[in-house]
This record gives C-alpha cells, structure tokens and sequence, in this order.
C-alpha cells in the first residue's frame, strides 16, 4: 500500500495541476522544434504526444552548441539527472545500452519552457543557428533510431 504521505502528494498534484501550462509548454517546444535548423533533430520528434518537459536536440558538437546559446544568454546543458542510460547487470553485458549512450553524448537540453515569450524563443533559435552554421552538427548516424 502507499505511504500517506505519498497518497497526500498525489492527491495534491492531482488537484493542484496546471493543465493550461502544459499546453503552453507544448505550444512553445513545437514552435522551437519547427525553427531548429537543418541537421540538428529534436530527440523524441517522432512521439506521438509531446509535452517537451525537457528540449533535447542531438548534434556531433554538443559543447560548441551550449556556448554559442550561453553567449546569447541561454542556458543550454549536457545532462540531466533524470535522463542517463542505465547500465546492464554484469552478468548482462550484452544488454548494455550501446546506442542510449552515443546519443547522450551528442545530446543538449535547450530551454523551451512556457515562460520564454515567443521573441525569446525566436533569439534562441537564431543562437542554435548560428552555432550550428559553425561546424558540422548534424546528428550522427549512431545517433538514429531504428525504426521497426
């Protein structure tokens, strides 16, 4: 059984939840993710239903891409620590997740939530641009995910 305290915050959260934000934040990583330019590529774009709690893009040069976006006063990382991939057992090497971490290594979180006005969302995309005219950031064939 849950705790009460656990049952407390759910109840909460249930009531207390922000359904118009969500839609704003949808409303902003989909506009951000019509701009990006040519070669970078939202990870996750193939969802069905996106909310963009988070915003990663893949490109082959992450560090160039987070400076160019902290020279335009954006605060652009490499991780998150909810988002890893998660190592096999030892007794399991063959299950290790080979390809989940080549594209974190080529991951950045932009930011894209719903309380950047559109003229922000527009400066970030003109930053990711002009980083990734820069160099080569498309997104790594490793980087790809197999469609079945």
């Amino acid at each position: 059984r849950p705790s009460a305290p656990l049952l407390a915050t759910l109840s909460h959260r249930l009531r207390t939840f922000d359904q118009e934000r969500l839609r704003k934040r949808a409303a902003s990583g989909d506009w951000l993710m019509a701009h990006l330019p040519a070669g970078l590529k939202l990870a996750g774009a193939a969802m069905e239903t996106r909310t963009h709690w988070l915003f990663p893009v893949l490109t082959t040069q992450p560090d160039e891409l987070i400076q160019g976006c902290r020279r335009a006063g954006f605060d652009a990382a490499r991780g998150a620590t909810s988002v890893l991939a998660v190592a096999a057992p030892p007794d399991r090497p063959e299950a290790d997740p080979v390809n989940a971490c080549r594209m974190m290594a080529g991951l950045v979180f932009l930011p894209a939530y719903p309380e950047l006005r559109r003229r922000a969302l527009a400066r970030l995309a003109a930053a990711v641009a002009l980083a990734a005219s820069s160099g080569p950031h498309a997104e790594p064939a490793s980087h790809r995910l197999r469609q079945a």
